[in-house]
């Protein structure tokens, strides 16, 4: 069985797939736990940002490079250490 990547996935749920290709990929989806997984993962990361983007809004951080830098550097040094656990 072809398993679809995450960019192919992505691409499903932001319907940048042709309608047959977007059925075949539904129909997919629909016995494959793997891939059903992979699309959630997808949407977890999304809320992730969604969160981590709403909480920068509420400090009222000045728009500064280098605070923003240092963030987005503490956030990667955070995910790595995650997906390296």
């Amino acid at each position: 069985m072809k398993h679809y990547t995450r960019e192919e996935l992505d691409q499903y749920r932001h319907k940048d797939m042709s309608f047959i290709l977007r059925l075949i990929c539904r129909a997919h989806l629909s016995i494959c736990s793997q891939c059903r997984q992979k699309l959630s993962k997808l949407h977890d990361d999304d809320t992730l940002l969604r969160r981590l983007k709403d909480s920068l809004n509420m400090l009222n951080i000045e728009s500064n490079s280098l605070t923003y830098q240092k963030i987005d550097t503490t956030i990667h040094e955070l995910t790595n250490k995650e997906s390296s656990v």
